[in-house]
C-alpha cells in the first residue's frame, strides 16, 4: 500500500469503531468480542456500535471490555440509518471504522467517508448474497456495494470463498482486498476432557458412537440433511447417538421431524452452551451439512479438539479443514454420503485418532484468534489515509 499511515497525535491511541448487527449469540458476534478480549489498549480504544439492539446475550461480554455500545438502527431506506451513522462519527471524532455487515456494510463506509474517517474498513463473512428479487431491495443493495468498492480503504473477507462471491476480481486488486479468515482460542482446547463424564452428563451412554454438531438451528446449517444422514447411520450403527448443539427458529421442526422418524431416543438437543470444548469432546465424529458458509469456524475449533470432520464440499469449509479431511466431504445435500463416510470413520478409531491429530495440528497452526488479532490491528494502524 502507498499513502500516509493514519496515525494519532502523539500519544494518543487510535480509535475505532466497530459496527455490527447487535449483541446476540451469532458466529461473527463471538468473533468480535474475542478481538475486543486481545487488543493492544495502549494502541486503540475501541467501541462498538449496533444496527439493531444493543441487548442480548453478549452485552456483559462486550462491555467487560471497556468498549462503550453505540446504537444507530438500521433502516431498509438508508440513508436515514447513514446519517445516523455519521452524526456519531462526528460527534465521537473515530479513526477507523470496521463495518462487520457484508454487503450492507456500504451504508457505514459511505457515513465514514462523509464524516472524514481515513480507515474505513468492510468485512464479509458469508458466501450467499442477500435476495435481491425485490427491486428496490436490489437497487438498494447494488448501490451499497459501490459504495463499498469506492470509498472503502480495505475491503475484508474470512476466506477466499467470501471475497470471490462478492468480488470475483479480488485477487487483481491487492492493495484493496486481504483474507482475515476467523480464530479460535487455542487455551479453551488445551484443557483435558473426560469423553465419557460429558457423555454422561447428557445423558449418552459412555461407549455410544456419538456423532455431533454445533450451529444455530437456521435453514443455512443443514439440520434436515443431518437427520437424513443420521437415519442411514442408525440403521448401520445400532450404538449411535446424535448431539445437536445450538438454538434457533427451526429447532421444534427439526425436533418434530427427529421424533416422527422414531430417532428421538438417540438424539440430545443440548441448547446454548458455552462449554462448547466440552461439547466436542464428547463427539467421535463432527458432521457439518452446512448449505452454505463463510468460513465453517466451528469446524475449526471441532479440529482442535481432536475431532475429525465431515462436511459439505464447500471452498469456503475447506479452507479451514486439514487436507486429509478432505476426501470425506460430500455435497451439501447429499444425506446417503455423509452417512457413508461417517459410517467409515466409526468403524476405524485408528484412523479417526490419526485425522484427530492432524486436524489439531493444522488448525492450531494457523486459525489462532491471536493471529487474527495481529492482522487486524495491522491494518488499523497502517492503511492509509483517504485515497479517494
Amino acid at each position: 500500500m502507498t499513502g500516509t499511515a493514519a496515525k494519532p497525535a502523539s500519544g494518543r491511541r487510535l480509535r475505532v469503531l466497530q459496527v455490527i448487527a447487535g449483541v446476540g449469540m451469532g458466529g461473527l458476534e463471538n468473533q468480535t468480542a474475542a478481538f475486543l478480549e486481545r487488543y493492544d489498549r495502549r494502541r486503540f480504544a475501541m467501541d462498538v456500535c449496533c444496527a439493531q439492539s444493543t441487548e442480548g446475550p453478549l452485552r456483559d461480554r462486550f462491555l467487560a471490555t471497556g468498549a462503550r455500545l453505540h446504537l444507530c438502527r438500521w433502516s431498509p431506506l438508508v440513508f436515514p440509518f447513514v446519517f445516523r451513522v455519521y452524526r456519531l462519527l462526528r460527534r465521537q471524532r473515530y479513526d477507523v471504522v470496521h463495518a462487520r455487515a457484508a454487503e450492507l456494510s456500504g451504508a457505514v463506509i459511505l457515513a465514514a467517508r462523509m464524516a472524514g474517517v481515513p480507515v474505513r474498513i468492510a468485512s464479509y463473512h458469508h458466501t450467499k448474497i442477500r435476495d435481491t428479487s425485490a427491486r428496490l431491495r436490489s437497487l438498494a443493495i447494488r448501490f451499497l456495494q459501490r459504495m463499498t468498492r469506492k470509498y472503502s480503504t480495505n475491503i475484508l473477507g474470512i476466506s477466499e470463498a467470501t471475497l470471490e462471491a462478492y468480488f470475483p476480481d479480488w485477487r487483481r486488486h491487492p492493495e484493496l482486498f486481504e483474507v482475515c479468515h476467523n480464530g479460535i482460542d487455542p487455551a479453551r482446547f488445551q484443557q483435558r476432557v473426560d469423553p465419557a463424564e460429558v457423555r454422561g452428563e447428557l445423558g449418552i451412554p459412555p461407549q455410544a458412537a456419538v456423532v455431533g454438531n454445533v450451529g444455530s438451528f437456521r435453514e443455512a446449517k443443514g439440520h434436515r440433511v443431518f437427520v437424513q444422514a443420521a437415519v442411514e447411520i442408525a440403521r448401520r450403527r445400532p450404538d449411535a447417538w446424535f448431539l445437536l448443539v445450538g438454538d434457533g427458529a427451526l429447532r421444534p421442526q427439526v425436533e418434530a421431524e427427529v421424533d416422527r422418524l422414531g430417532m428421538k431416543q438417540r438424539f440430545v438437543f443440548a441448547g446454548v452452551r458455552q462449554d462448547i470444548p466440552r461439547m466436542l469432546a464428547a463427539m467421535d465424529v463432527f458432521l457439518m451439512p452446512s448449505q452454505h458458509e463463510g468460513f465453517g469456524t466451528v469446524a475449526v475449533e471441532a479440529q482442535a479438539a481432536g475431532v475429525p470432520v465431515v462436511a459439505s464440499d464447500l471452498a469456503s469449509i475447506r479452507e479451514g479443514l486439514c487436507p486429509q479431511l478432505h476426501p470425506f466431504c460430500r455435497d451439501p445435500q447429499d444425506a446417503p454420503g455423509f452417512a457413508g463416510a461417517v459410517t467409515r470413520l466409526l468403524k476405524a478409531p485408528a484412523r479417526r485418532a490419526q485425522l484427530g491429530r492432524s486436524g489439531r495440528r493444522y488448525v492450531l497452526e494457523r486459525f489462532s484468534i491471536e493471529r487474527t488479532a495481529d492482522q487486524l490491528q495491522r491494518i488499523y494502524g497502517g492503511c492509509p489515509e483517504c485515497r479517494r
